[in-house]
């Protein structure tokens, strides 16, 4: 399976908030997925299949 790994741009045009908001509010969430780091000191990225099975339970709530 070959899974797109998504920047916190990304994230926030996903779910239609700003950069800030998902920065602040989102991504700090306890059981938001963890972030994969490809290199020590770049930018995080996100697994896109497990943003929205996290997003999808989050509907449920």
């Amino acid at each position: 399976m070959n899974d797109k790994l998504l920047s916190i741009k990304d994230i926030a045009e996903l779910v239609g908030y700003s950069l800030v908001h998902t920065k602040r509010s989102i991504i700090t969430q306890p059981d938001f997925p963890k972030p994969i780091k490809l290199v020590p000191k770049g930018s995080p990225r996100w697994k896109q299949s497990e943003l929205l099975k996290y997003f999808d339970t989050r509907k449920e709530i």
